[in-house]
């Protein structure tokens, strides 16, 4: 038994306890209702994460990675989505974040906000997003959001 509990351990590379993370991670479920907008204006959607609100300059942000967004797509015609969002820049504050559709051919301009952490639907102009202070690694913070396609939240850009 002893031999093969150490098998076992020996077995299990890469668990060195003296390793520790550098990374933390926000997860969360987004939840949809309403009616889905048509698949052909639904290219790409994804949490993204900004440092601003509202972001000034979502292009440069997003490339200089003061915005972070998903690795994955999230999917679609769904009820609710898991989502994690890898964080490796420690710490930072992250006063935006959004679920955000791509609905049309331009990867730069067609974008638009579908909901918000912090601002439930019906959001209107006055809901303040809520901040999420991302300070220790090796954490997971949450930030559920929710989506309804037919009252969408204020655009933060033109």
């Amino acid at each position: 038994m002893l031999l093969l509990v150490l098998l076992l351990l020996a077995g299990c590379g890469g668990l060195d306890p003296t390793v520790l993370p550098t990374e933390a991670y926000i997860t969360g479920t987004v939840r949809f209702r309403g009616a889905w907008p048509p698949e052909d204006s639904l290219r790409d959607l994804r949490v993204v994460a900004f440092q601003n609100y509202p972001p000034q300059d979502v292009v440069g942000e997003v490339l200089s990675g003061k915005a972070l967004f998903t690795q994955e797509r999230l999917p679609l015609f769904v009820d609710s989505a898991s989502y994690q969002l890898r964080i490796e820049q420690l710490p930072v504050t992250l006063r935006y974040i959004v679920v955000a559709q791509q609905y049309g051919p331009d990867l730069f301009r067609h974008w638009r906000v579908v909901g918000i952490y912090g601002c439930p639907p019906p959001a209107d102009t006055a809901c303040q997003p809520d901040s999420l202070q991302v300070q220790e690694a090796g954490r997971w913070y949450r930030a559920d959001i929710e989506v309804d396609f037919e009252h969408l939240p204020p655009q933060p850009f033109p």
